[in-house]
């Protein structure tokens, strides 16, 4: 039998692990850094802000959105995740941050290992650049990886509730 969620998401009520109180609504599940992100990096030639990653001055890296549509609803679970850029895209970013027109598409690796997946860290995507610093959107190439198939095809409102437990936040009411 299949649960009707009429009012999903303003009825979904979570307690979040980290702080303890009680919230409403949808939340986007965030990842602070990359996978490859160490403490202890050298601060001379690595960066880690909430937007951008730079590694060794080697390895570069945008926070991008992952939107994965929320079936027989009008909202997606957005992921907060990160994916590595060429150093040319990464300085283009920068320097066109607050642009209303922004550059882009930029090729980009998956540089997150999400919960409830296969392993998703290197999965091709694309980064579409948003206005005025939004995050950029970021698009899995087609592959048979069950994240890019869900991005697709979106997931039902059960399978987002799992992630958001998965994720260390415990799902109160829907």
């Amino acid at each position: 039998m299949t649960r009707h969620y009429s009012s999903f998401p303003d009825s979904l009520r979570y307690k979040c692990a980290s702080c303890e109180e009680i919230h409403s609504g949808l939340p986007d599940i965030t990842f602070a850094s990359p996978a490859y992100w160490k403490d202890g990096l050298d601060p001379e030639t690595s960066r880690l802000t909430s937007d951008l990653c730079k590694i060794e001055d080697e390895d570069f890296f945008l926070r991008c959105l992952l939107e994965i549509p929320i079936r027989e609803t009008n909202v997606s679970l957005g992921w907060g995740v990160w994916s590595s850029v060429s150093r040319a895209n990464f300085d283009l970013y920068v320097a066109e941050y607050d642009s209303d027109n922004p550059s882009g598409p930029f090729f980009g690796w998956f540089s997150n290992s999400l919960p409830g997946y296969a392993e998703t860290l290197s999965l091709k995507c694309s980064l579409q650049p948003q206005n005025s610093g939004l995050r950029p959107i970021l698009e899995l190439e087609p592959a048979d990886h069950q994240l890019a198939i869900d991005q697709r095809d979106g997931i039902t409102v059960e399978r987002a509730l799992e992630f958001i437990e998965l994720c260390g936040l415990r799902v109160l009411s829907v």
